[in-house]
C-alpha cells in the first residue's frame, strides 16, 4: 500500500507548507520571532524536524541492515513521518520514506511505512534483531498511534 504526500494548508498560524515540508512564504514577510517553529526549534522546513538515523529510536532490522524511523509533530495537527535505510551489506545509507500529513492519517501511514520496511528486510533476507534494538518492528507504528490518540 503506498501513500501520496498530503498537502498541508490549515496550519495554526495560517502559513501553508508544501508536500515536502517547505513553508510557502517569502523570507522577508516575517521577522525571526514570527517564523513557525517545531518543538526542536527549526524554522522553515518540516524535514529539519526529523533525524531517523541520528535518533535510532525506532528501528526494524538487524545490526547491519536496518530501516529507522522518526517523527515530529507540527502545528495544525500535522505530523512528519520519516524513515531512512542503512544497509552495510549493500553499501549505502539514504532516506527511505517521508510524509507530511494530518495526525488523523498518521497511524495508518506509519503502519504502511513499517510494512514497507519489513518487505524490504524480507526481500534482502534480513531478520529483525529484537534483542539488539530492544523493540519489536512495529514499535514506530505503536508510538504514532499513541501520540495521535488512535
Amino acid at each position: 500500500m503506498s501513500y501520496a504526500l498530503e498537502e498541508i494548508s490549515d496550519w495554526e498560524d495560517g502559513i501553508p507548507y508544501d508536500e515536502f515540508g517547505q513553508a510557502l512564504m517569502p523570507d522577508d514577510l516575517y521577522d525571526d520571532n514570527e517564523r513557525p517553529t517545531t518543538d526542536k526549534g527549526k524554522a522553515v522546513y518540516a524535514r529539519e524536524a526529523t533525524d531517523p538515523y541520528g535518533a535510532l529510536k525506532f528501528v526494524a532490522g538487524s545490526t547491519k541492515d536496518f530501516i529507522c524511523f522518526d517523527y515530529a509533530r507540527l502545528p495544525g495537527n500535522s505530523i512528519v513521518l520519516h524513515s531512512s535505510i542503512n544497509s552495510e551489506s549493500l553499501g549505502y545509507m539514504d532516506d527511505y520514506e517521508y510524509f507530511v500529513l494530518h495526525e488523523e492519517s498518521a497511524a495508518e501511514a506509519a503502519l504502511a511505512m513499517v510494512e514497507t520496511a519489513l518487505e524490504w528486510l524480507a526481500k534482502n533476507d534480513v531478520i529483525h534483531d529484537q534483542a539488539h534494538w530492544g523493540q519489536g518492528p512495529y514499535y514506530f507504528h505503536q508510538e504514532i498511534s499513541r501520540v495521535c490518540g488512535v
